[in-house]
């Protein structure tokens, strides 16, 4: 994320706004659609999780299905947040031309920005995308075993091999609904 001054980012800034009117942040992306910046902002309902650092979790596959429902947001909740971002990047982000915004539900198959968010679903089954291959490969599906803080990464269980995966490497990670 951009750095706005010294010390906020611009996803600071965007946690706070999306805070304020009863939200949490899921997480940020930059896409270029049409030669144009598009910000894609996923928020979560209030009873949701941001993946703090301190949460620490496993879940199986009825309590992560209850949590994202319970952590819904409805279209009301997106379009509040929408505006109000709209306000503050128009002062915060006014160098950024053509700015589209987009605010959204992370939805079922989620995405996963934040290391402290895959302690949420050990044990599900999840979709990576890498930056540099591992055994010749970038794409691999399997079941998240664990999250390692300190060394920062996880361990999937694919085709009942356990293989570990260095965060700074996950381009994209998803959730697979099976």
């Amino acid at each position: 994320m951009p750095v706005l001054c010294d010390t906020v980012t611009l996803e600071e800034v965007i946690a706070t706004a999306v805070q304020v009117v009863g939200c949490q942040l899921w997480g940020c992306e930059w896409v270029l659609s049409n030669k144009q910046k598009l910000l894609r902002v996923y928020v979560e309902g209030a009873t949701g999780s941001n993946g703090s650092d301190d949460l620490n979790c496993k879940t199986d596959a009825l309590d992560a299905s209850q949590f994202i429902k319970d952590s819904a947001v409805t279209v009301d909740d997106c379009a509040r947040v929408h505006r109000q971002l709209q306000a503050i990047l128009k002062v915060e982000a006014r160098h950024m031309r053509a700015l589209q915004l987009e605010v959204s539900s992370p939805g079922l198959e989620r995405r996963l920005f934040k290391l402290s968010q895959y302690r949420r679903y050990v044990n599900h089954t999840l979709r990576l995308l890498l930056c540099v291959p591992y055994q010749e490969r970038k794409r691999f599906i399997g079941i998240l075993e664990m999250v390692r803080d300190k060394e920062r990464e996880i361990v999937l269980q694919i085709e009942g091999m356990a293989h570990t995966f260095a965060f700074e490497h996950i381009v994209k990670a998803y959730l697979v609904i099976d």
